[in-house]
């Protein structure tokens, strides 16, 4: 199971290299966190877009800062858990990084399920910080 799973990581790794479409390119070896390897892509492309959904771009430099600023929240309420009640794509994506920076766990949660339901995995969780954006 090890074997098959550092065999996805070596194609993954393979794949993420050969990507690079006109963005600077970067090495990526085994253990570099998702976090780091954000760090370095967006340090490189500061100004194109990493998200773009329903035609609005979010550059890598802000979905940089916003990450930042979510894993400054985040490290000081420290919990190994993270719940994100987030529908918002680019919120979701710098809540998922700024998780990923302070090596927390995060969970996504759907607003649109049920209340109680989500309130039945966070308390299962145990200590947690949970992340939701207002309407």
């Amino acid at each position: 199971m090890a074997y098959q799973i550092r065999q996805k990581q070596r194609s993954l790794y393979s794949h993420l290299r050969e990507r690079t479409n006109g963005y600077a390119s970067f090495e990526v070896a085994p253990d570099d966190s998702v976090a780091s390897i954000f760090e370095r892509v967006s340090a490189s492309n500061v100004d194109k877009p990493a998200i773009v959904y329903d035609g609005v771009p979010v550059s890598y430099g802000t979905l940089q800062a916003l990450a930042n600023g979510v894993a400054a929240l985040l490290g000081k309420n420290a919990a190994p858990h993270v719940v994100l009640l987030i529908d918002n794509p680019f919120f979701f994506a710098a809540a998922v990084l700024g998780a990923l920076k302070i090596k927390a766990t995060y969970i996504p949660l759907d607003p649109a399920f049920p209340e109680m339901r989500n309130a039945r995995i966070v308390e299962c969780l145990g200590e947690v910080v949970v992340l939701t954006e207002s309407h």
